[in-house]
């Protein structure tokens, strides 16, 4: 019958098509971003001298990239990327440019790209290559490169002095600038830059240039620093994407480790790419009352926080009758609170925004929806987290590695072979059904 025969045309055709085919198709499904940590405050604009991340890597696995339009780029290569913008009119990169050799050996070549955002360059520089991009003038410069075994701790950060900046890394107690470029003006975190991107600073994994996404597995935890008065700081708001370059990863979910409160980090483990705001987030409190007695819980991820004031207000306007220190069960106790409808105040901390509850459940539920920093910031992620997707793409050069091959067998023929094996197979069954 006609229909065996196009069934069996059909599948021979579907067995034809090579697997590697099915494999782009899959790898390209779902949203992807620059994951990893950021900071863009909403108040105010910070200058500084110096930018520093870190990251300590317990894992890591890469898979294969893509170029925007779905090609296939390359396997086995990923970028780390440091970012900060110049006052707005320059944007600096210092990349580790990171090829996986073996299950947990890698090779890094650390690369950087200095971008005038009004156009070309006109100065010259030592070792570097300087050219347009994308209509923007950059300069890019290549450095040898080191070997790296899981685990690894890598820190990347830019320094500014009067004469210019310097771009270097630290590895296994071995710390070392690699290149300098001679163009004074200090980093800027916050505001918009001569192109309308956010003004962020970024640690973000990226795919390996020209806008490409690559696929990871990650088990690690990372920090960023910006330099106030004499020492390093951690930013007061942080995000899990970045804003600004154009790479991105998928694979990679980021969550805040608040384990120690005023020393968060960014915690990063394989699944799902989510754009959140790491910190200050406000915690979930919980309001017993028995009598006169009240007992206030706080709590973030379901753990108990201790040692934070917490007040207890009535009247209107509210004013504070009763502070109370959380305990090591995250509990507040208080005593002789007389009214049945009172508030409670958290006036947060650093890594914990403010936030409140009522004695009353029916009115918690809209005084919780209350806008606070938390969803100011929440808002601004929203309103920004595909704002890579204009972002500026890295150009490296050529200076990607090239992982080698892992095996001399053409899978690719064997795809085929068995294809057209399987193929024949059932159609001679269909035929044989015919008869």
């Amino acid at each position: 019958m006609l229909w065996r025969r196009a069934v069996a045309i059909f599948i021979i055709a579907s067995m034809l098509i090579p697997l590697s085919s099915a494999t782009i198709v899959s790898s390209q499904i779902g949203s992807s971003f620059p994951m990893g940590i950021s900071t863009f405050p909403l108040s105010g604009v910070y200058y500084t001298k110096e930018v520093e991340g870190v990251i300590n890597v317990s894992s890591l696995q890469i898979g294969e990239s893509y170029l925007p339009n779905g090609q296939p780029f390359e396997m086995g290569n990923a970028s780390l990327q440091l970012n900060a913008m110049v006052d707005g009119l320059y944007w600096a990169q210092d990349v580790a440019l990171i090829c996986q050799q073996t299950s947990s050996t890698f090779n890094i070549r650390f690369v950087v790209n200095y971008w005038n955002l009004s156009g070309p360059f006109t100065l010259k520089v030592n070792n570097a290559t300087v050219t347009s991009f994308q209509g923007l003038g950059v300069i890019c410069y290549l450095s040898p490169s080191i070997s790296a075994t899981i685990p690894f701790n890598l820190s990347l950060f830019m320094l500014e002095n009067r004469t210019g900046i310097s771009f270097g890394y630290a590895y296994d107690n071995h710390s070392e600038i690699y290149y300098f470029i001679p163009i004074s003006g200090s980093f800027q975190i916050g505001g918009t830059s001569k192109i309308g991107l956010p003004n962020d600073l970024e640690l973000v994994w990226g795919g390996p240039g020209g806008g490409s996404v690559v696929s990871i597995h990650i088990n690690a935890l990372s920090e960023i620093f910006y330099k106030q008065g004499n020492k390093m700081v951690i930013p007061n708001e942080t995000y899990s994407i970045g804003f600004d370059t154009g790479e991105s990863v998928q694979g990679v979910n980021v969550n805040a480790d608040l384990s120690h409160l005023f020393s968060p980090k960014a915690q990063e483990k394989t699944g799902a790419d989510n754009p959140t705001v790491l910190w200050p987030i406000p915690p979930s409190i919980s309001i017993n009352q028995h009598n006169s007695s009240v007992n206030v819980t706080v709590y973030v991820n379901g753990k108990p926080i201790p040692d934070q004031e917490i007040e207890v207000e009535t009247g209107f306007p509210p004013s504070p009758i009763a502070k109370a220190l959380t305990n090591q069960d995250g509990i507040a106790s208080f005593t002789n609170i007389t009214s049945s409808l009172f508030v409670v105040y958290y006036p947060g901390n650093f890594t914990l925004s403010y936030s409140y509850a009522i004695s009353s459940p029916a009115l918690n539920s809209v005084y919780s929806s209350l806008t606070s920093y938390y969803h100011k910031l929440l808002s601004f992620l929203q309103s920004e987290e595909y704002s890579f997707k204009k972002g500026i793409t890295s150009f490296f050069n050529d200076g990607r590695y090239v992982s080698p091959p892992s095996t001399t067998v053409n899978y690719l023929l064997l795809e085929y072979i068995v294809a057209i094996v399987v193929g024949v197979v059932i159609s001679a069954v269909l035929v044989r059904l015919k008869t």
